[in-house]
């Protein structure tokens, strides 16, 4: 995947960090205003009954809006909130996230973020308040 150097920046801020990590994603597309996130389903990742865990779903979704919208601000964003449906449960291969922009205003961006099985089944839903951070100093 060829990105232009400030995207580039994003996709390496994203993967430095311990979360993303230990989560296991790896980005499969990522341009301005649009991201996909893969997750392999690991043993570590699973509930009580052997499935993906709720939480699991929520921080792909969650970091596949954030990555989507500081492909667009260029700086740091907060979750203010977020909001999950879970359709599907997973618990072998992989699943997938798309993150897009649903509105900015010059302090607030909202985005979706809908997660899928490796059949193309939509398996989660989310969307987000994220607050851009105005600061001088890019974390």
């Amino acid at each position: 995947m060829k990105l232009s150097k400030e995207l580039q920046e994003v996709q390496e801020k994203f993967s430095e960090s311990p979360f993303w990590q230990t989560m296991g994603f790896e980005l499969d597309h990522l341009e301005e205003g649009k991201s996909i996130l893969k997750m392999p389903v690991s043993k570590g990742l699973e509930n009580v009954l052997g499935t993906l865990h709720g939480g699991a779903y929520a921080g792909l979704l969650d970091t596949a809006m954030g990555i989507t919208g500081r492909s667009v601000e260029k700086q740091p964003l907060v979750t203010i909130d977020m909001t999950i449906h879970y359709f599907r449960a997973v618990s072998e291969g992989a699943v997938y996230a798309e993150g897009k922009v649903l509105s900015r205003s010059s302090s607030l961006i909202t985005l979706e973020a809908k997660a899928y099985d490796e059949s193309n089944n939509m398996v989660a839903h989310s969307v987000g308040g994220f607050k851009i951070s105005r600061k001088a100093s890019q974390r």
